[in-house]
């Protein structure tokens, strides 16, 4: 049986075929938009098959991204911004990314994320999250 994730997050996010996102993390990235979000807004749930708890593949994916140190630049944030965060609105902003990440991979199977790479591998059900050719990590997906 195909599972997807349900429409979930704690964040407004509003998702359009074609990988164009909205996402606006409260107090944080209020008003500004992704570098995918730059036609227009509407909701459409997708999200790439999986077997595991949705739970349990966000935690790890949310971990994974943390792991690129210029993650802050998915969301044309600055340095010094990303600085002034403190560790749990920053574990925020890479929750929310997990999350767009995770919808997003459903359609466009390569996502560039600051000076990383998130690949959807279909055929072994996992995502990949690699800097160069070196592999930071992956997420099993069944």
């Amino acid at each position: 049986m195909e599972n997807r994730a349900p429409f979930v997050g704690r964040y407004p996010i509003y998702r359009q075929v074609g990988l164009f996102f909205l996402v606006v993390i409260s107090g944080i990235m209020e008003g500004r938009e992704t570098k995918l979000s730059k036609v227009r807004k509407g909701v459409i749930e997708m999200g790439v098959k999986h077997g595991r708890d949705y739970g349990e593949i966000l935690a790890e994916l949310t971990e994974a991204v943390g792991r690129i140190s210029d993650s802050y630049v998915f969301f044309e944030m600055e340095a010094e911004e990303w600085s002034n965060l403190g560790e749990a609105e920053k574990t925020e902003v890479h929750e929310a990314l997990a999350e767009d990440l995770f919808y997003a991979l459903g359609t466009e199977p390569v996502i560039s994320v600051g000076s990383g790479v998130v690949m959807h591998d279909q055929t072994n059900h996992r995502i990949h999250i690699l800097i160069g050719e070196e592999e930071l990590a992956f997420v099993a997906l069944v």
